[in-house]
């Protein structure tokens, strides 16, 4: 499992240092890192991965001075591309495993990458305008762990409010990140073949 080896280096003051360097960032700053997803490509969702990157860029300039932004494409489906973020460091190929090292906030829509980054202690956002939580597939955002943001000045509410960069971690999620999950998963499911044909 990778979470325990993360936040070991999350620990890890000379690691973490030398990936801000190796990104070329300020150390001064906060680091804000946005997981995007390519859900343009889809077209069920209210919202999409541009105007959501807009919204984080229009929340955090104001904030600047505290605040810097790393964006994490999709590896995969790359749809934002270098065009579109001129505010910020933009990155498809980083390690999302370094990206969680330096993150002091993540962000992202419905991304399970906002689950490790709780499962870390990492305070996460998931932001998807026009969506309430009653229909969102997030985890986090159905028991009430993250909020879901629907606008720049919500977002920008709520890391102004930030008074730790760390949170505690969830409970209901990191009693399941034992490394047995898919022996629970292979009972389930062996469970329930058993009952059809019984």
């Amino acid at each position: 499992d990778q979470l325990p080896a993360i936040a070991q280096s999350r620990d890890d003051l000379v690691k973490r240092r030398g990936i801000i360097d190796e990104l070329n960032l300020d150390p001064n700053r906060k680091v804000v890192t946005f997981f995007s997803q390519p859900l343009s490509l889809k077209g069920s969702f209210p919202y999409n991965e541009f105007e959501v990157l807009d919204l984080i860029v229009s929340a955090l300039q104001p904030l600047e001075d505290t605040f810097q932004l790393v964006v994490k494409d999709h590896p995969r489906a790359a749809t934002l591309a270098e065009p579109h973020v001129s505010y910020g460091l933009y990155t498809a190929e980083y390690p999302a495993d370094d990206l969680f090292v330096v993150s002091d906030v993540v962000l992202g829509m419905s991304t399970t990458q906002l689950m490790y980054a709780a499962l870390l202690g990492i305070p996460s956002f998931s932001i998807q305008p026009g969506q309430g939580s009653e229909t969102d597939c997030n985890l986090l955002t159905r028991l009430k762990r993250t909020p879901v943001i629907q606008s720049d000045l919500e977002l920008r509410n709520y890391l102004g409010a930030l008074d730790s960069f760390t949170h505690p971690k969830i409970e209901e999620l990191t009693k399941y990140c034992d490394g047995k999950s898919c022996y629970r998963i292979e009972r389930l499911m062996r469970e329930v073949l058993k009952a059809d044909y019984e």
